[in-house]
């Protein structure tokens, strides 16, 4: 950055990077400057924002299937008691995969909040990398 060149991340996320605990994530992104993004790249990045879409709604489906698991197992086994405590044990697990799924999720969606800044290049040119 001492260059002066804009990166893709100057501006929008910098303050709370350089705030962040993660000073590594600082560094990851500050090295791709606006005009290296090609399409692909843009591509690429909405296919990684679709995929933690479709993770968080794996967690949410995983703990609905968790907490109909336990209720199920209350309601036709209340009578044995080993089955009970699964079934209600299995309540709070699924709270669990719920909350640690939405964290994870919006954890992964602030990293790539702060990506589109640039223009989407159309042309055929690779990066500068070599």
């Amino acid at each position: 950055m001492d260059s002066g060149k804009k990166t893709w991340l100057s501006g929008l996320r910098l303050d709370r990077l350089k705030k962040s605990r993660r000073k590594s994530e600082l560094k990851y992104y500050e090295q791709y400057e606006v005009e290296s993004f090609i399409l692909r790249d843009h591509l690429a990045l909405d296919r990684t924002m679709l995929a933690n879409e479709r993770t968080f709604l794996a967690y949410l489906r995983t703990a609905i299937m968790v907490l109909i698991s336990g209720f199920t197992l209350l309601k036709l086994f209340g009578s044995y008691t080993l089955l009970a405590v699964v079934g209600i044990a299995l309540i709070p697990v699924s709270l669990f995969f719920l909350v640690f799924g939405y964290i994870r999720y919006l954890h992964f969606r602030r990293q790539l909040s702060g990506v589109r800044v640039g223009p989407i290049r159309y042309e055929h040119e690779t990066r500068d990398d070599h």
